[in-house]
């Protein structure tokens, strides 16, 4: 038998992924067509300071049990 542990009912993949990770941050982002959880050390460059071309993310930091929400980006739509 499988028990979750952090796993709530209306949680998606993607922030139940990032918030199992150990790492101070994640990074919640686009690649393409799929959506992609990576874990870091320090906040990444790119969520930083988005240039013209920036791609969608959102940033998160481990804040004591769980994650605050540093940064978010989303690209205009066409």
């Amino acid at each position: 038998m499988l028990e979750l542990s952090g796993f709530m009912l209306d949680d998606l993949a993607l922030t139940f992924a990032a918030r199992m990770t150990a790492a101070p941050y994640a990074l919640i982002h686009r690649d393409g067509n799929a959506w992609r959880v990576s874990a870091a050390g320090a906040p990444p460059e790119a969520a930083r300071s988005p240039g013209p071309c920036a791609q969608a993310h959102l940033l998160l930091r481990r804040k004591g049990t769980g994650f605050v929400i540093l940064r978010t980006h989303l690209p205009p739509s066409p």
